[in-house]
């Protein structure tokens, strides 16, 4: 399946392109952070994670990128989060929204059902118990909503990145492409 935004989509859990609610980024709630991650999974021995932090106004105040081990678009995912929770463990205070377009892993993690992920349960274990004191909440969203992650990703498939407090210009403009604010 390939959205609107000519992304190709590596997960066959998606739901049909006509079940989303916007074909854009919107911003979390005031005073909340929302993080978006991705996966590009090419093959076992080539997968990618991104993930771009962003606040209420849509500026991107963190963003991670690099290569990642997985044996499936799944447990791409799932390495993406855990990725990103190096850059949401310095934000411990904060409410976080963490949105994934796969979502038999968003449900997987809102309520434990482990069936629905067999093959990254071990994944979602750590993820949940890495996350247990801190205030973060799982979304699904569509991949068009997910574009920012989605090319991080990619870029993620050739080097490995990490801004905090004052990521590059390219981010932030990458993020102001797929944003409505509330």
């Amino acid at each position: 399946m390939t959205s609107k935004v000519g992304l190709q989509d590596s997960s066959p859990q998606h739901p049909n392109m006509s079940d989303r609610k916007s074909s854009f980024w919107i911003a979390p709630e005031t005073g909340r952070l929302k993080m978006n991650v991705d996966e590009s999974f090419l093959c076992p021995s080539s997968s990618g994670f991104g993930a771009v932090l962003r606040n209420d106004i849509g500026t991107v105040i963190a963003a991670v990128f690099g290569k990642s081990i997985a044996s499936s678009p799944i447990q791409a995912e799932a390495m993406a989060i855990l990725n990103s929770l190096e850059v949401l463990s310095m934000y411990k205070e904060e409410d976080i929204e963490v949105e994934s377009d796969y979502q038999n892993l968003v449900q997987a993690l809102k309520t434990g059902n482990l069936d629905l992920v067999s093959n990254a349960n071990f994944l979602c274990l750590d993820i949940k118990l890495l996350t247990e004191d801190l205030a973060i909440s799982f979304n699904y969203i569509n991949r068009s909503c997910n574009v920012a992650a989605h090319i991080l990703a990619k870029k993620g498939l050739k080097e490995s990145r990490l801004f905090v407090q004052d990521p590059p210009r390219w981010i932030q403009d990458l993020a102001n492409q797929y944003l409505i604010r509330p």
